[in-house]
């Protein structure tokens, strides 16, 4: 194995033990990729009823590419900072795509659940040149 695809699956073994280890009562299946360098997620779920999150460092002026594709069920998306800040929050949403830029250097935590939800979200800093 080299050491791309050992690193890829890595981080999938390790995700799959967190989520697996703190959701128990979680029904459906979700799988969390993260491109190394904090660069990006990938994430697919599938009638899927939980919650989880994934973070990102980012810096001031760095921008965030937001793409939600929900084919059933419903899901909603938070993005907070450590420091309080609240770039974007989202209920319900079913294909939407957008930009946000911040405000400020933070440890942005993205949060998302699902409601017997199928689909995708993929975030992707675009300040690290995705």
């Amino acid at each position: 194995m080299n050491g791309k695809k050992a690193s890829i699956f890595l981080v999938v073994f390790v995700a799959v033990l967190l989520l697996g280890g703190g959701c128990w009562g979680a029904k459906g299946s979700v799988v969390i990729l993260e491109k190394p360098g904090n660069a990006r997620f990938d994430i697919s779920f599938e009638e899927w009823s939980a919650q989880s999150k994934c973070e990102m460092s980012l810096k001031e002026g760095d921008e965030v590419r937001v793409e939600v594709d929900c084919e059933s069920g419903e899901v909603d998306l938070s993005m907070r900072g450590k420091k309080g800040s609240e770039p974007y929050t989202g209920n319900d949403s079913t294909e939407v795509a957008f930009t946000v830029t911040v405000d400020a250097a933070d440890d942005y935590v993205f949060s998302f659940s699902g409601a017997k939800a199928t689909g995708t979200i993929t975030l992707i800093n675009l300040s690290k040149g995705e």
